[in-house]
């Protein structure tokens, strides 16, 4: 059973190279972007933290527009 489901498999990749090659093109492009997207989100939030740090937890202030500001 696994030797001719192997069989089939390997016949339809040999038979569709360019479908074949292309399916792994799409598959590692896709992959490379998740991980480009998260690695930046990751950098872009230590930044902004380390922004934030730097001032002064003192001097920041949340604004939240519709709501009264109670001091």
């Amino acid at each position: 059973m696994k030797n001719e489901t192997l069989k089939v498999a390997l016949g339809a990749l040999l038979a569709n190279k360019v479908r074949a090659a292309l399916t792994m093109l799409g598959v590692t492009i896709g992959t490379t972007c998740i991980v480009l997207v998260v690695t930046v989100s990751m950098i872009s939030k230590n930044y902004v933290m380390a922004q934030i740090e730097a001032v002064g937890t003192d001097l920041v202030y949340a604004y939240f527009p519709g709501k009264p500001f109670r001091g």
